[in-house]
C-alpha cells in the first residue's frame, strides 16, 4: 500500500563508519568483496565509489548503528545489476536478528535505468542491527557487480504533502560541437535527474523542527534521500539520492504555516 505522503531522510546513519569521532560508533562489514573496493565505499558521497561484490554466492552487508535508531528507508543505489533478489533484517539483537524486520528474499524490483532498489517500512521501525543480503543477481557481460551508496535512516512525511506542479527532469550535460563541414560531434556525458517541488503548506513546528534542520545539517552539500510515494508502484523510479542544489528561505505566508521550494539533484 503506498503511503498519502512523500518522505525525507537527510541523515544516512551507516555514513558514522568512517568517522572515527562518532558517537556512538558504527560498523560497516560485508562478504563477498572484492580486494580494493571495500563496502566502506558505499558511504562515499559519490555513486562512482564502489563496493564490489565477487561473482558467486551470496554478499551480505551487516551494519551496527551503535545503539537503536528509527529505520525507515534502507536503499541501495548506483547498482550495476539487470536483475537481483535481496533480503533485509533488522534487529535489536544482532546482526541477521529478524526480531524487528524480516522481508525475506524478495525481487529488488529493479527499473532499467534507474539503478536502485529500496525499502520503507510503512511505520519506522526501532533497530540497532541490520543485514542485507544479495542473490540470484545477473550482469551485463563484462560489467561488474557493484552498488555506489547504501542508505539508512529515518524517513520524515510531512502532515502535507507537497502540492501539484512536481518537475521531474533527466538532465543530459553531453557536449555538442560542430565541424566547419556542418557534421554533429557529441561528447556523451552520463544522464542524471533533478526534481523541482514545493511545501506550499508546513506547520510552524514542522518548519522548525525538520525543514530548517534538513537546512542546517544537509545544506548544499550533504546527500539526502527524496520519496515522493514510499511504498508505491514507481518507488524504485521516482526515490532521488542526491543534494540540495541552492538553499531556499521557507516563508511564513500565514499564521503558523510556512512553504518550502526545492530543486534536488541526483548524485552520480
Amino acid at each position: 500500500m503506498a503511503f498519502s505522503n512523500a518522505g525525507l531522510s537527510w541523515v544516512n546513519y551507516v555514513a558514522a563508519a568512517i568517522d572515527p569521532l562518532a558517537d556512538p560508533a558504527v560498523t560497516l562489514t560485508a562478504t563477498g568483496t572484492v580486494t580494493g573496493f571495500p563496502v566502506t565505499n558505499l558511504v562515499d558521497d559519490h555513486l562512482a565509489t564502489v563496493w564490489r561484490m565477487t561473482q558467486i554466492g551470496t554478499p551480505t552487508i551487516d551494519f551496527d548503528l551503535g545503539i537503536e535508531r528509527p529505520i525507515g528507508a534502507v536503499g541501495l543505489f548506483g547498482l550495476t545489476h539487470t536483475s537481483l533478489d535481496w533480503r533485509v533484517t533488522l534487529s535489536t539483537v544482532a546482526p541477521g536478528g529478524t526480531d524487528v524486520l524480516d522481508t525475506g528474499t524478495v525481487d529488488a524490483d529493479l527499473k532499467p535505468g534507474y539503478r536502485q532498489t529500496l525499502l520503507c517500512p510503512e511505520v519506522p521501525v526501532m533497530a540497532r542491527y541490520g543485514r542485507i543480503t544479495l542473490s540470484n543477481f545477473t550482469t551485463p557481460q563484462f560489467v561488474f557487480p557493484e552498488a555506489g551508496s547504501l542508505w539508512v535512516g529515518d524517513l520524515w512525511r510531512p502532515s502535507r504533502n507537497f502540492r501539484y506542479g512536481d518537475a521531474p527532469m533527466w538532465v543530459d550535460p553531453s557536449e555538442i560541437s560542430r565541424s566547419r563541414g556542418g557534421q554533429v560531434y557529441v561528447d556523451v556525458r552520463d544522464k542524471y535527474r533533478t526534481l523541482e517541488l514545493e511545501f506550499e503548506a508546513i506547520a510552524r513546528d514542522e518548519a522548525w523542527n525538520t525543514i530548517l534542520e534538513i537546512d542546517r545539517i544537509a545544506g548544499i552539500g550533504r546527500n539526502l534521500l527524496f520519496v515522493p510515494t514510499p511504498g508505491g508502484e514507481h518507488q524504485n523510479r521516482e526515490a532521488l539520492l542526491g543534494r540540495i542544489v541552492a538553499s531556499t528561505p521557507a516563508p511564513r505566508w500565514a499564521h503558523g504555516w510556512h512553504r518550502k521550494r526545492y530543486v534536488l539533484e541526483e548524485r552520480l
